[in-house]
């Protein structure tokens, strides 16, 4: 990257945000950033919020939201294109290691996700940990969402609660995923099924 890259690139920085947060936590244009004096942050590195995609694409309006009593863990570097909406309730954990999602991330944990490293997300993927909703079926609103290391999510794809997703394994583009996905395999579908075994790729 050259000088007047750099250059271009703090343009697009908020300042104030990114100052706020000791240069740990960079904030870029049109992203809001709300997190509470009560929520318990750990950032071991750097997470980049609502950074424009190479090549010129637009800045999208976006938000991440940290609530009182909730906890986020960043660990080496963590990065999300710009659009997302990231809410993390009272009293849930948010963890992500290492990686990052495209534009439009819809993430709401209300409970625990936790996200491994080199973890890849394309465009509109959403993460949620809760139904919200109790339709008397007996079973609890929430579960935990886990993705283990070396994952690729394909673009709008749907992870729901209570999932665990294997180290190695590929959601396509699309899927709907209700139920685990185990280590290094291929799943597709709505809802998702496996397709292909022992595969292999580079993030």
């Amino acid at each position: 990257m050259s000088r007047f890259d750099d250059a271009r690139e703090l343009l697009r920085i908020n300042p104030v945000q990114t100052a706020r947060y000791g240069g740990k936590i960079i904030v870029y244009r049109k992203t809001v950033v709300r997190i509470h004096k009560g929520a318990e942050v750990d950032v071991q590195g750097v997470l980049r919020l609502g950074r424009q995609w190479q090549g010129g694409a637009p800045l999208y309006q976006g938000h991440f939201v940290v609530r009182d009593g909730a906890r986020l863990e960043i660990g080496e570097r963590v990065g999300l294109i710009s659009g997302m909406r990231v809410g993390v309730a009272e009293g849930a954990e948010l963890v992500w290691g290492r990686g990052g999602a495209n534009s439009d991330l819809r993430l709401s944990c209300y409970q625990s996700i936790r996200i491994g490293n080199d973890v890849i997300m394309g465009d509109r993927v959403t993460l949620r940990d809760s139904d919200n909703h109790d339709i008397g079926s007996g079973r609890p609103m929430g579960a935990p969402i886990v993705i283990e290391d070396n994952v690729w999510v394909g673009l709008e794809s749907t992870i729901l609660k209570g999932v665990t997703i294997g180290t190695g394994a590929m959601v396509a583009a699309g899927s709907l995923v209700t139920k685990d996905v185990p280590p290094y395999t291929l799943v597709a579908g709505r809802p998702a099924t496996v397709k292909r075994s022992d595969i292999s790729f580079t993030v």
